[in-house]
């Protein structure tokens, strides 16, 4: 072959190697949804059912609100308000989202319970428990409540149920999660269902990955 046309063939050849030995880098996002404003992508906002959610920044009937709470270390200073009670329907948020892993943060007062169990596809994979501590005052913060990872980069449902044999006060602020734009990077999944309880004994703000 003529020398340039060798060294068109080598180029092709080096590159074909390359594209199958380099390992293809995911790009990874951090997205949120705002319990109010939404997906900080798409504007999607979380359904709430049934009635009787209260946005808590503006609910005078409330006994947390923004008398007692220190907006600036609420994301975009909103938070959904319910307290369920057991012989009453249980409180559900439910929001969508396409990425890797979820993450949902909420507010939490020692002085009221806190009993969520949280749905992936409608698989159950994560319950959270904060026990009353009446001795106890203040509020945390951007609380996790939920930590999800190993999921598919495909659109998923994200269901938050706040029931129980007790009351649950429910102080829900926002969503986290990760976005990966390369489409044929697949994760290996993880483990499915994990417990967690809270026990906090003094307000520790947590600060998220996205304002």
């Amino acid at each position: 072959r003529p020398p340039a046309m060798q060294l068109v063939a080598r180029s092709f050849l080096l590159a074909a190697y390359l594209a199958l030995v380099i390992p293809v880098i995911a790009s990874l996002a951090n997205r949120t949804i705002d319990d109010d404003y939404g997906d900080s992508v798409t504007g999607a906002v979380p359904t709430y059912t049934p009635q009787g959610w209260a946005q808590g920044q503006n609910c005078a009937g409330c006994s947390i609100n923004r008398h007692v709470v220190d907006s600036s270390q609420v994301f975009k200073g909103s938070w959904h308000d319910a307290t369920h009670i057991p012989s009453h329907p249980d409180f559900k948020i439910v929001a969508s989202f396409t990425g890797i892993a979820v993450y949902v943060f909420n507010l939490i007062t020692l002085q009221a319970p806190t009993n969520l169990t949280h749905y992936v596809d409608g698989e159950l994979v994560d319950a959270f428990f904060h026990q009353i501590q009446p001795d106890a005052n203040g509020i945390q913060y951007r609380v996790l409540v939920l930590s999800k990872t190993g999921l598919s980069n495909e659109p998923h449902t994200l269901e938050i149920v706040a029931g129980g044999p007790t009351n649950s006060l429910v102080l829900f602020d926002y969503i986290e999660y990760t976005f990966d734009d390369e489409t044929d990077y697949a994760p290996t999944s993880t483990s499915a269902l994990s417990s967690r309880t809270s026990t906090p004994t003094t307000p520790t703000p947590m600060t998220p990955a996205l304002q």
